[in-house]
């Protein structure tokens, strides 16, 4: 069986664009955020 881990995360929109782009680099992942939102995305690539 397999697992998969879902989760999300909330950052103050002062350091939101630059932890979304830090977690992207990380996972090697495009990420986008729309600040003042609840919006968070991954895209695959």
């Amino acid at each position: 069986m397999a697992v998969v881990d879902v989760h999300t995360h909330i950052y103050p929109d002062k350091i939101a664009q630059k932890a979304t782009e830090s977690v992207g680099v990380f996972y090697d992942i495009p990420m986008e955020a729309e600040l003042g939102t609840t919006t968070w995305s991954a895209r695959s690539p």
